[in-house]
């Protein structure tokens, strides 16, 4: 439709205003967390972002593998599925 499409630099404001109004309520919500809760908070809000980081590096893919071998938070295959019901 010609008269509904937005210029590009229409259209960077609309998502300009619209992530500052994000953040807005994002801080409003996070005002209201209790300050013994926050550090909590931003355990869950990293975890988050770290699980959506669009960009996989390889090489701290494997930094962090590594790091889990040396901190021995792997487990064997086989005990993977201990414990799930199976259907």
């Amino acid at each position: 439709m010609p008269g509904s499409t937005l210029r590009s630099s229409d259209r960077d404001q609309a998502i300009a205003t619209t992530a500052d109004n994000i953040t807005k309520r994002l801080h409003a919500e996070i005002d209201q967390v209790p300050a013994d809760r926050r550090a909590a908070l931003l355990k869950i809000i990293h975890a988050y972002r770290e699980a959506v980081d669009d960009e996989i590096d390889p090489a701290e893919s494997i930094r962090r593998g590594l790091a889990d071998i040396r901190e021995c938070r792997v487990h064997p295959v086989e005990t993977l599925w201990g414990g799930l019901e199976e259907t």
